[in-house]
């Protein structure tokens, strides 16, 4: 059944489309221009991002910040071996993601570091990322500000999940 929601959504878009007398290939064009254009704007943000994140991560320089948090993190209630994800999930998805899934293979998935870096990814955003793509748009009006409270935010969502893991599992 759900093999054929998206062929009857289009249909019915041409559908109605043709009813309005809709140019459905030139408007199809101009979207893919304004895409381009958008797209023309973020990749320089996007691509700094990247290879910073690629440089921090070859140089170490994730684990020695995790390092140097560990005693602050343990004062806070936060299990210092989710400390690298904490660094890094607000730079990079994919790098947060694949922390975590060392995290767990190397404590176990129903362990407490594992259930608190579970909820860490789910609960904390890629912030540099997210505020760098809209910051391409925004040409530098209150980005300081913007990624000050991403990253409270982040903060908050890390310390929430070490807090109701440790309360509620």
């Amino acid at each position: 059944m759900s093999a054929y929601v998206i062929p009857c959504v289009v249909v019915c878009i041409l559908l109605w489309a043709g009813h309005r007398g809709t140019d459905v290939y030139a408007a199809f064009a101009r979207g893919v221009g304004k895409g381009l254009g958008v797209l023309g704007q973020i990749f320089p943000p996007m691509l700094l991002m990247t290879a910073m994140i690629g440089m921090l991560d070859s140089v170490g320089a994730v684990e020695a910040l995790a390092g140097t948090l560990a005693l602050p993190a343990r004062l806070l209630g936060l299990p210092a071996e989710c400390l690298p994800l904490m660094v890094l999930r607000p730079f990079s998805g994919s790098g947060g993601l694949s922390m975590g899934l060392a995290l767990m293979e190397q404590y176990g998935v129903d362990s407490y570091i594992g259930r608190t870096a579970a909820v860490m990814l789910g609960a904390a955003e890629t912030s540099f990322y997210t505020v760098g793509l809209y910051a391409a748009r925004l040409e530098g009006r209150e980005v300081r500000r913007i990624l000050c409270a991403a990253l409270v935010g982040d903060l908050c969502a890390f310390l929430s999940a070490a807090f109701f893991v440790r309360l509620l599992m």
